[in-house]
């Protein structure tokens, strides 16, 4: 019985030292897993703060760069803006400096249309008169003698000593030469604007008077014709100058007849008054 009791002792012994051992091998196996574990989760809790770190990091890095580009973006929506404003204000003064080179152009564009019609009415008088001449010679059946010279802005009648002067003379007209010149003061006096200059001329055959040579024999003519114009006295002495250009200004060759006879003249040069032309110009351009 003994035996038996002690047996079973040893049996429940040994039973209690096998359960105990096999409890701390479970619990040393709970505690490697669950140190395991521990370090399993640590890790993985410190990868998650590194990685939230980063993340935090990254949106940091990301807000920072999308202030960066906000700022930018502010910075050239200023710029198109002010350029915007810079363009319209530029628009506005090339406008403003077109419109005053227009308004220039229009102003100096008058004063050239205003000046072209002074110009053309001077012009379109000096035709009229240039016209109206024929008829002098036409009226007393002259037919030779006479011719209008072309020359820019002034009438030239030449008129043949024969059609004005008794042989010779440097003072007698011929009843002719008073009819003539009577009939040229009356249509020159209807343009009061007109000077006329009255130029003697000869050939280069001194004239036969012993006491005039061929300068003064052509200003005694020119002065003559002067005094047969501004007889009537409609035509003003202040309009009218004789002047001599003797044998210097031929207009046919002195080695013929035909042109020594052409340039024994007197010529009528008429035309406008320059002063009063410049007079007119100063008016409209200043």
């Amino acid at each position: 019985m003994k035996k038996y009791m002690y047996l079973l002792f040893l049996g429940v012994v040994l039973s209690s030292c096998v359960s105990k051992k096999k409890f701390q091998a479970s619990e040393q196996h709970y505690q490697q897993t669950a140190d395991s574990l521990q370090r399993v989760n640590t890790t993985k809790i410190t990868q998650l703060k590194d990685s939230l770190s980063f993340e935090r990091g990254a949106n940091y890095a990301l807000s920072v760069t999308q202030d960066k580009l906000q700022d930018r973006l502010d910075i050239l929506q200023l710029e198109i803006d002010n350029l915007g404003s810079n363009a319209s204000s530029t628009q506005q003064e090339l406008n403003n400096r077109l419109r005053q080179k227009d308004e220039l152009i229009a102003e100096r564009q008058a004063k050239i249309d205003a000046v072209n019609r002074i110009l053309r009415t001077r012009q379109e008088r000096l035709v009229a008169l240039s016209e109206a001449i024929p008829g002098v010679f036409s009226a007393q059946e002259i037919t030779e003698g006479w011719e209008i010279l072309p020359r820019n802005g002034q009438l030239v009648l030449a008129i043949n000593e024969d059609n004005l002067f008794r042989r010779g003379s440097t003072s007698s007209l011929t009843s002719t030469g008073e009819e003539t010149l009577n009939r040229i003061a009356a249509i020159v006096v209807k343009y009061p604007e007109m000077l006329i200059q009255v130029i003697g001329h000869t050939d280069n055959v001194p004239v036969p008077r012993e006491s005039l040579d061929n300068w003064q024999y052509s200003a005694l003519r020119a002065v003559s014709v002067l005094k047969g114009l501004t007889a009537s006295g409609d035509i003003g002495p202040n309009r009218i100058i004789a002047a001599s250009k003797s044998e210097y200004e031929p207009l046919g060759s002195n080695e013929t007849t035909e042109g020594r006879q052409r340039n024994r003249r007197v010529e009528l040069i008429i035309a406008p008054r320059e002063s009063d032309l410049e007079r007119e110009v100063r008016r409209i351009v200043e």
